[in-house]
């Protein structure tokens, strides 16, 4: 929860117009810092240090994912934030781990490839589309959104070595974004402006042995080479189709043998955030036994008198992608 807090403290000072940012911040640092808080108190440090490393945290993610207006020197000077210089480097080198960070001594940055849930698998995980600001979707003309002269590009002027986990998994146009990008920060005369680049795929989760024939369907299809009808359509295998309830289809199997750690291994993909919850309750309603429902507790702390004012009711009905529902089943 707390790294959902420092994030949504995070996206109201770069798209938000707080009154007093430095209140939010005076106010609720301990609940933004508690992770770093129980973590102190075990190892017997202080609270104030782990207050400010949440703080440094806040700062750096400020000057990578703010425009140059909205950085952290703007609430600085604007707001009387606490100046830090050091936040950058320590950052850095903890997105990865202690003998990666020794290579040579250099500054080291780690990436996950395009996908979001798979940058969760790395402290303070980034993805490619993030930290090297790539266009989604990503077509032959993309260009990265960072601009030469801008804070980001000085920071990634700094990285010496760039890990990028599963990168065969990156279309080649992001490639050739990230090529620009950093020629552009660095020798615009060597591939990747002279960074080393390290890319690594373990395995490729995608193309397990027995689905290789359909994905060499999608390579087909994604190619332009599957062939259309007279109405200019591709015409879908009924192998693909699903044909009944989508639920039965995937976890059947799994529910009728009693499987429930085989329906990890499935998924099924949906456009839409409320779309997933319907799917969401109509599994965990096949499920035997009876299930809890845990309630959210929200309410407004320290409302001031003439502020906009946000019922119970309206906090229950919020719904955003980093904080867990009201009603959590």
């Amino acid at each position: 929860m707390p790294v959902a807090m420092r994030s949504l403290f995070i996206q109201i000072l770069i798209y938000g117009s707080p009154e007093n940012p430095k209140r939010l911040w005076d106010t609720f640092k301990e609940n933004l810092s508690e992770d770093f808080i129980h973590a102190a108190r075990r190892n017997g440090q202080s609270v104030n240090s782990a207050i400010n490393r949440a703080y440094r945290i806040i700062a750096h993610k400020l000057n990578t994912e703010a425009t140059e207006g909205r950085n952290f020197q703007y609430w600085v000077r604007t707001f009387g934030f606490e100046d830090i210089g050091d936040y950058d480097i320590e950052i850095n080198q903890s997105t990865v781990n202690a003998d990666e960070s020794a290579v040579l001594g250099a500054n080291v940055s780690a990436t996950k490839r395009k996908a979001g849930i798979a940058s969760i698998l790395l402290p303070h995980g980034r993805t490619s589309h993030k930290i090297f600001g790539l266009r989604v979707p990503l077509t032959p003309d993309s260009a990265s959104s960072i601009k030469p002269n801008s804070s980001k590009a000085r920071q990634l002027a700094e990285i010496d070595i760039f890990l990028m986990d599963e990168a065969p998994m990156l279309p080649k146009y992001g490639l050739q974004n990230i090529d620009q990008l950093l020629r552009s920060v660095g020798n615009p005369d060597l591939p990747f402006g002279g960074k080393v680049m390290t890319f690594t795929l373990e395995e490729n989760m995608h193309i397990q042995i027995d689905q290789q024939q359909f994905a060499k369907y999608l390579l087909k299809l994604g190619n332009g080479e599957l062939p259309l009808n007279n109405m200019d359509e591709i015409e879908l295998p009924l192998s693909v189709i699903s044909t009944g309830n989508l639920i039965d289809e995937v976890f059947g199997n799994c529910l009728v043998s009693e499987n429930y750690d085989g329906m990890k291994d499935r998924a099924i993909l949906a456009p839409l955030n409320k779309d997933v919850d319907k799917i969401n309750n109509d599994i965990v309603a096949k499920l035997p036994g009876e299930y809890k429902i845990y309630y959210s507790n929200d309410s407004v702390k320290d409302q001031h008198e003439g502020a906009l004012e946000f019922t119970t009711e309206f906090l229950n009905s919020v719904n955003i992608s980093d904080l867990p529902p009201h009603e959590l089943k």
